[in-house]
C-alpha cells in the first residue's frame, strides 16, 4: 500500500500542524460549548469590546480574536443595514450601548447555541454584575424578543418589560410605542402591529403580551 504522507518535507507537516492549531484557536468559543455538554453559567468568556456596530451588537477581542457577539433575547432598532436605513431611536440604542460596554471587559455568558445564521457569537453580555441585555430593556432602548432555543432569561426579560412600562416616569412610556411599532413594521408585522382579536401596538399599555413568541433576529 503507498504512503500517502510520503515525500512531504518535514518542515511541510510543520505548517501544516501551525495552521490547524490556528484554525482551532479560532474556533474555540464557538467549539467548546458544543462539546462541554454543560448549559449553564459555566459557559461564558471574557473579552473587551473594540467597537459597538448598533443596539444590540458589538464586536469584542477574545484572546487576540475578533468575534461579533449579538445580544440575546432582545431587539433594538437597526442603523446599519442599507435595505432598512436608520430606524427611529436606532442611534439613541446604539449609543447607550456604547456607553454602557465601549472599551470594557465584558463577560459573555453563553445560552443553547453558540452563533446564528450570521455566524455571530450569542451571548448575555455583563459588565461586572450588570447584564447589559436587561438594562436596555429596563432603560426603553431595546424590546424583548425570544429567539428559541435560547430562552434562559426570556421571562425575566419579558417581566423587566412590563415594569419599564409601568412606571410613569420612564421615558420608555414616551417612545416604546413607536420603538415597538417602527421593529415590527420591519419584520413584517404591518404599520401598527396589530394581530387578529388584539389591540393595536401604540394603544396603551403597548399590549407588549401579544407580541410574537419567535422572532427572527436582526
Amino acid at each position: 500500500m503507498k504512503n500517502p504522507f510520503k515525500g512531504y518535507k518535514w518542515y511541510a507537516w510543520v505548517i501544516i500542524l501551525f495552521m490547524g492549531f490556528l484554525l482551532l484557536s479560532r474556533l474555540a468559543p464557538v467549539l467548546t460549548p458544543l462539546f462541554s455538554g454543560d448549559s449553564g453559567p459555566s459557559r461564558s468568556e471574557t473579552a473587551t469590546v473594540v467597537r459597538v456596530i448598533d443596539g444590540d451588537t458589538i464586536e469584542v477581542d477574545l484572546d487576540g480574536w475578533r468575534y461579533t457577539v449579538r445580544y440575546i433575547g432582545i431587539n433594538t432598532p437597526e442603523t446599519n443595514r442599507p435595505s432598512r436605513g436608520v430606524e427611529f431611536y436606532g442611534p439613541e440604542a446604539s449609543a447607550r450601548n456604547r456607553e454602557l460596554v465601549e472599551g470594557k471587559t465584558v463577560r459573555m455568558e453563553f445560552d443553547v447555541s453558540s452563533t446564528d445564521r450570521f455566524d455571530r457569537l450569542l451571548g448575555y453580555v455583563y459588565v461586572d454584575d450588570e447584564m447589559v441585555n436587561a438594562t436596555l430593556i429596563s432603560e426603553g432602548f431595546a424590546v424583548a424578543s425570544t429567539f428559541p432555543p435560547d430562552t434562559k432569561f426570556a421571562d425575566r426579560f419579558e417581566n423587566i418589560q412590563m415594569q419599564a412600562m409601568e412606571i410613569p416616569s420612564n421615558p420608555f412610556q414616551s417612545y416604546a410605542p413607536m420603538l415597538i411599532a417602527s421593529i415590527l413594521t420591519a419584520m413584517g408585522w404591518g404599520v401598527t402591529g396589530k394581530r387578529p382579536n388584539t389591540c393595536t401596538i401604540i394603544e396603551p399599555p403597548l399590549c407588549m403580551k401579544f407580541l410574537p413568541s419567535t422572532m427572527t433576529a436582526l
